[in-house]
């Protein structure tokens, strides 16, 4: 017998066996994944749009971009800000205005006049200076100079600065709007103006009423009985200060003795001092005027 007869045969007697009620088993078709979902009616779930997400609190990464560069952008215009705060506080640093007068000059030996004129109440000081610095008119060049300096030291900012040369000097004033004082208008303020006395506060002896026999600076103004007439601080002592005046050929002239001077002679109003314009020492400094 052939393979085709027999099977024929075995389905014929199935089907006997089954009786005539009997139902056939169903086979369920086989239908392919991609046709089913072909044949398969949206889900009604598809239909409901999805609640809206609540808003992060964590910024995406594309606002994480967005944002970064403000932090540094924020800190320059702050920086900005508080160096034009500087600059604008030194350049107005209040000044004395002195009556002019004819006097006659102690070490010079000769009879001057001076005009009216003003002159810085304090010394320059080193935050003063850093302002023309942050500015870019200001050099730094040397300012560390000696075993006491004064420029970005911490506590010293409103300590004069101190190790500048003439040039230094001349373009801070400058940059302030302002001048050197001149050898007689330095010594006229500070004999005192028309009363010719030997320091600024008068004729006795400096004692403890000027910044000196010490190892360093003093903070400006602190020694207000050393004061001159006008409420001028520290003209005597604490840090030498430069003139516009030349000396003499190689040197100019600077004025009022220093923090490390131990003899009353040396900050006497009358005497006077003389360096080379690229001179840098931790006793010297400046004030301007107008």
């Amino acid at each position: 017998m052939s393979r085709l007869p027999l099977r024929v045969a075995s389905a014929a007697l199935l089907l006997a066996s089954c009786g005539p009620s009997a139902t056939p088993p169903t086979i369920a078709p086989t239908i392919e994944p991609a046709a089913l979902r072909a044949a398969s009616p949206p889900a009604a779930s598809a239909a409901v749009e999805p609640a809206a997400a609540a808003p992060s609190a964590v910024p995406t990464a594309d606002a994480a971009a967005v944002e970064a560069p403000r932090g540094p952008a924020v800190a320059s215009s702050r920086e900005e800000e508080s160096a034009a705060a500087a600059a604008t506080a030194a350049k107005s640093a209040k000044m004395a205005s002195l009556p002019g007068g004819t006097f006659w000059m102690g070490e010079r030996g000769d009879v001057v006049k001076v005009a009216p004129f003003s002159l810085d109440v304090t010394e320059v000081t080193a935050d003063a200076y850093a302002a023309c610095v942050n500015a870019g008119a200001c050099s730094i060049a040397e300012l560390g100079c000696g075993d006491a300096p004064t420029y970005g030291v911490a506590g010293k900012g409103h300590h004069p600065i101190n190790c500048v040369d003439w040039n230094q000097a001349h373009a801070y004033c400058q940059w302030a709007g302002k001048r050197l004082p001149t050898e007689a208008e330095w010594e006229w303020a500070s004999r005192g103006q028309a009363a010719g006395t030997k320091f600024p506060w008068g004729n006795h002896e400096p004692g403890a009423r000027v910044c000196w026999r010490r190892s360093g600076t003093c903070e400006v103004g602190t020694h207000l009985e050393g004061d001159a007439p006008g409420g001028i601080h520290d003209l005597t002592g604490n840090v030498w200060e430069w003139t516009s005046t030349s000396y003499d050929a190689a040197t100019r002239v600077d004025r009022g003795g220093g923090w490390s001077n131990t003899v009353a002679k040396t900050v006497r109003a009358a005497s006077r001092g003389r360096r080379g314009p690229g001179s840098h020492y931790d006793v010297l400094g400046l004030r301007c005027a107008r």
